[in-house]
C-alpha cells in the first residue's frame, strides 16, 4: 500500500520484506532520503533495525520514521532520535506531509554537508614521510586492490600484495612488515585464520605487524569476531579516506614506540551524502562516486576510472560464473563468497544497484540455502551489462 501511495506522489520507494533485507541495502551503500520502519517485524523489529542503521550511518545521515500502534511516549527509543512517529492506521495525508517535510529539510542541509565533506576528503600526501610504514595488502579482489593501492599512494605509501592468507604467511617469512591491511573473506585461507596463524608464529607484539581488518560487514558481531581473532583495528568497505588515514597514523605511532596500548577500532566515517549511491534513481553508475575516484588521481596519471573498469570487467564475469555454478550445484557458501566479492568491487565503482543485488545474494548464502537466488543472479547479469555500457560511455 505504501509503495503504491508514494509512487503516486512521484516518489521512488524501495520496499524490503524484513529488517535484515533493509540493513543489507544500507550496508551495500544504497542511498535513501528517508527510512520508514515498522515497529513490529518478525526477524528484526523496528527499534533494532534503527539501532543498526544508526550505528552504520552514524545516526545523522538518514531520517528515520517509525510506524507503530503505540504512542510515542510508550516507546523506549534506546537513545535513537527519530524524525517522526506515525500511529497506525496511517492516514495517507499524515505520511505525505511527513515525507515532504523531511525531504524539504534535506534540500537545505545537503549543500552544507557537501562543503564539509570536501574538506574532510583531502589527502595528507606527506603522511608516508612523517610515518614511514612497510605495508602488506591482503586482498583477492583486483578492483579493491587497485583502489587501496591508489589511496595509499596518495598518502605517500606503497604496499606489497597477497591474494589470500597463505600468501600473507609466505610474505611474512620473506620479510617483516609494520602493517597488514587484511581482507576478512579470501579464498584458501581467510583473514581470520591467517591472523590466528600469525599470532601463533609471532606471539609477541614486537615481532608481528599490526593487523587491520577490511570487511564489507559492519555489524558489531563481525567487528568483535575480527578483534577476537587477534586483529588490531577494523575498517569497513568501501574504505573511507579519513578512516584509512587514522589507521595509518595509529600504526605509525605504534611502529615507532611499539609500546602503545591496543586502541579501539577505527570509527569508520559513513559514506558521504554526496558520494552515496543513486540506486533509487536507477542509475547504473553513481556519478558522485566516479567524481570522487578521480579526485584520488594525481596530475598526469592514467584515468583511475578506466583502470578500475578494466579490472572490474576482467573479474566480474568470473564471479558471475561462480554465482551461477553455486546456484546450479546448491552451494550456499560459494554463493555467499562470490556475492561478497562482487559487492565490494561494485561499491568501489559506484555500481550500487549491482552492489545491492550482490548483498541480497550474500544474505541468501548466509542462511545456508540458494533458494530464490537464481532470479537475482539473472537480474545481476542484466545489471552488469548496463554497468558495462555506462563505463564505456564514461571513459570514451
Amino acid at each position: 500500500i505504501f509503495t503504491l501511495q508514494t509512487q503516486s506522489w512521484g516518489m521512488l520507494p524501495y520496499a524490503c520484506a524484513s529488517g535484515r533485507e533493509a540493513l543489507a541495502q544500507v550496508q551495500a551503500g544504497a542511498s535513501f532520503d528517508v527510512a520508514v520502519l515498522d515497529m513490529q517485524m518478525p526477524d528484526m523489529d523496528g527499534l533494532t533495525l534503527a539501532e543498526q542503521i544508526h550505528r552504520y550511518l552514524d545516526g545523522q545521515m538518514l531520517p528515520l520514521v517509525m510506524l507503530t500502534s503505540l504512542g510515542r511516549r510508550e516507546v523506549d527509543t534506546r537513545g535513537i532520535e527519530f524524525a517522526a512517529f506515525l500511529n497506525k492506521p496511517i492516514k495517507p495525508s499524515q505520511l505525505y506531509n511527513t515525507l515532504i517535510s523531511l525531504c524539504a529539510e534535506q534540500e537545505h542541509t545537503q549543500p552544507l554537508l557537501r562543503r564539509a565533506e570536501a574538506v574532510d576528503s583531502q589527502f595528507d600526501a606527506m603522511l608516508g614521510e612523517r610515518l614511514p610504514l612497510r605495508i602488506l595488502l591482503a586482498e583477492d579482489n583486483t578492483v579493491n586492490q587497485k583502489l587501496a593501492l591508489l589511496l595509499l599512494q596518495r598518502m605517500g605509501y606503497r604496499a606489497d600484495i597477497a591474494a589470500n592468507g597463505l600468501e600473507v604467511l609466505e610474505a611474512l617469512q620473506r620479510q617483516s612488515y609494520d602493517m597488514i591491511l587484511m581482507d576478512v573473506q579470501m579464498p584458501e585461507m581467510d583473514g581470520l585464520e591467517a591472523t590466528r596463524a600469525i599470532h601463533e608464529s609471532w606471539p609477541t607484539e614486537q615481532q608481528r605487524p599490526r593487523i587491520v581488518a577490511m570487511t564489507a560487514n559492519a555489524m558489531q558481531d563481525d567487528r568483535e569476531e575480527c578483534l577476537t581473532a587477534g586483529m588490531d583495528d577494523y575498517l569497513t568497505k568501501p574504505i573511507q579516506v579519513k578512516a584509512l588515514q587514522v589507521a595509518l597514523e595509529r600504526t605509525g605511532r605504534w611502529a615507532i614506540k611499539r609500546t602503545l596500548p591496543l586502541e579501539e577500532p577505527v570509527e569508520v566515517v559513513p559514506p558521504t551524502v554526496a558520494a552515496q549511491s543513486q540506486v533509487v534513481l536507477g542509475l547504473a553508475l553513481d556519478p558522485a562516486v566516479l567524481s570522487e575516484l578521480r579526485q584520488f588521481q594525481g596530475q598526469g596519471e592514467p584515468d583511475i576510472v578506466q583502470e578500475l573498469a578494466e579490472a572490474f570487467q576482467f573479474e566480474t564475469p568470473l564471479l558471475l560464473e561462480a554465482l551461477r555454478e553455486a546456484v546450479a550445484q546448491g552451494q550456499p557458501e560459494q554463493l555467499q563468497s562470490a556475492a561478497h566479492n562482487l559487492k565490494g568491487s561494485s561499491n568501489n565503482l559506484g555500481a550500487q544497484t549491482m552492489a545491492a543485488l550482490s548483498a541480497e545474494l550474500e544474505a541468501i548464502g548466509k542462511t545456508g540455502t540458494v533458494e530464490q537466488a537464481a532470479e537475482l543472479v539473472t537480474h545481476l547479469e542484466q545489471e552488469y551489462q548496463r554497468v558495462c555500457q555506462a563505463l564505456a560511455a564514461e571513459i570514451a
